[in-house]
């Protein structure tokens, strides 16, 4: 099987995440939200989606503004969450036609007109039912697994924090477009068993990272991947972590809080994997997502899986 339309998506990440963070980063500015008057954000998302809106909740944790996920489900019961003027409702949806997260964000619109759509499809459903719109432009994804535009969305979230926080490191963006091309060049080094694959581990600002690796990794080899807080997969998940066992590991290793994993990773004799990208700077944690997506498209091959076209796996729209 040769490699085919899901690696040029990944390495499309370089042109459209600048992009993607400064078209948020002016909708916001122009729009007539003031940040300083916002008590609560909001998320609303599924799937590789819920990577951002995590991701958002992780680098905002030293502000004293409170977040909240809300699943979309919840708009079903007869008892709906409540919204106010002073809280900002975002909602993800790559196609921008998730049902579930364009019929809460329409909910939410009734009562507050803080209301942001993040996507990927111009004119889509989620765009209309929200009062601010932020359109990705990652350009058309054929391929069935999220990869580029969940690197969009991400570049999108980390411009809603600088806004809303009044910092600026656009630069972490451009690190990241700079460095891609050799980081998908040392994946492609990278020959993984997915069979002995069992856990994507992180802490931090890298957990969401973490969760996104492991859910490509499941969507591509149908195996299923744990992916999460290293320190809760330590309390629990690793007794059944057998020595022939990989781990994947984002972010820095080096914390004091981490010594006992690591004394029972060595215990147990189990193969800790790390890509070169080692801090929780935000170019290090996007170019560890896209190697690892590189690495796991290129395994799914090695098993005779089609990574652009899993089996089981379908899309809501071709965007």
């Amino acid at each position: 099987m040769v490699r085919n339309q899901i690696f040029a998506e990944i390495a499309q990440a370089a042109d459209i995440a600048l992009p993607a963070y400064e078209n948020a980063f002016n909708t916001l500015t122009q729009s007539n939200i003031n940040p300083k008057e916002i008590k609560l954000i909001t998320t609303i998302s599924r799937g590789s989606s819920s990577c951002a809106t995590e991701f958002l909740s992780q680098v905002l944790t030293n502000n004293p503004t409170r977040t909240r996920a809300l699943d979309p489900a919840l708009f079903y019961d007869d008892e709906k969450p409540s919204f106010n003027q002073d809280e900002i409702v975002i909602a993800l949806s790559q196609s921008g036609e998730t049902g579930e997260v364009v019929n809460a964000l329409k909910f939410a619109s009734k009562f507050t007109s803080n209301t942001i759509a993040i996507h990927n499809s111009k004119n889509s459903s989620l765009s209309t039912a929200a009062f601010w719109d932020i359109f990705l432009n990652a350009g058309v994804e054929k391929s069935v697994p999220a990869t580029k535009s969940v690197i969009a969305q991400l570049a999108a979230i980390l411009a809603i924090h600088n806004w809303f926080t009044g910092t600026s490191n656009k630069e972490q963006i451009t690190v990241f477009t700079q460095n891609l091309t050799n980081a998908l060049a040392e994946a492609d080094k990278i020959q993984l068993d997915p069979y002995k694959v069992h856990a994507v581990l992180a802490t931090k600002s890298a957990i969401p990272i973490a969760k996104e690796v492991a859910l490509k990794m499941t969507e591509l080899w149908g195996t299923p991947i744990w992916g999460g807080n290293a320190l809760e997969f330590l309390h629990g998940p690793i007794a059944i972590t057998r020595e022939t066992n990989n781990l994947i590991f984002l972010g820095d290793l080096t914390q004091p809080s981490l010594q006992p994993l690591k004394e029972k990773i060595d215990l147990r004799n189990l193969e800790l994997l790390q890509a070169p990208y080692k801090t929780n700077k935000i170019s290090d944690l996007l170019l560890s997502l896209a190697f690892w997506q590189q690495v796991a498209a290129n395994s799914a091959i090695n098993i005779g899986v089609d990574p652009a076209n899993p089996f089981g796996l379908s899309k809501v729209t071709q965007t």
